[in-house]
């Protein structure tokens, strides 16, 4: 199955779920609503190109501007793995008071993807068993992958010892935390420099 073949079957296996299916130079690229976003990686999953795996999950920032209201666009990447397909979702969504199903009961590895994108965005995945910080602290403020994003926003000092107490109580005793680095060996001096020195 080539890639025009499959954007034919994925636009016939969708039907009005999608908004458009276009066949690209390594990929197809389905365009939806985000409201049919679990709707239409099931169907992928499940329909004749047979995507059995999300190998990544991210969204990009688009604040608002004099021109055009604010907006996420949310992308899904799907592969098949029996048919060598590279298939790409995306949807739009408000940047604030719109959620998006999860799709962590299709794919598991949406799982860890939903919660990094929750946390450096701060897209919201609704029916997500756990749905929290995964890189940052969980006090921290914000989501610095916004564009109007400024570290202002957090007056927290992110320090090992703020997210691991025990590194605190390690380094308290003398044992534990980073080693100290060595210090580097003086570079021995060149045959030609000590001739010139007896010149």
């Amino acid at each position: 199955m080539d890639l025009h073949e499959a954007a034919n079957s994925i636009q016939s296996d969708l039907g009005d779920l999608a908004d458009s299916v276009e066949a690209r130079e390594r990929d197809v690229l389905v365009r939806c609503q985000a409201a049919h976003i679990a709707d239409v990686l099931g169907r992928l999953k499940d329909g004749s190109v047979q995507c059995d795996y999300l190998s990544f999950l991210t969204a990009a920032d688009y604040p608002p501007t004099d021109e055009a209201e604010g907006h996420m666009d949310l992308w899904y990447h799907l592969r098949s793995q029996g048919r060598r397909l590279e298939i790409l979702v995306s949807a739009s969504i408000a940047r604030d008071g719109e959620s998006v199903r999860t799709v962590s009961d299709l794919f598991p590895t949406a799982e860890w993807h939903e919660r990094e994108c929750y946390d450096l965005l701060g897209v919201v995945f609704a029916g997500h068993r756990d749905l929290t910080r995964i890189l940052l602290p969980d006090e921290w403020r914000g989501h610095p992958l916004r564009k109007d994003y400024s570290e202002d926003q957090t007056d927290l000092t992110y320090t090992p010892e703020k997210r691991w107490p025990e590194v605190a109580e390690a380094r308290k005793r003398g044992g534990g935390g980073a080693a100290k680095p060595k210090p580097k060996p003086k570079p021995k001096p060149k045959p030609e420099d000590d001739a010139d020195k007896g010149d």
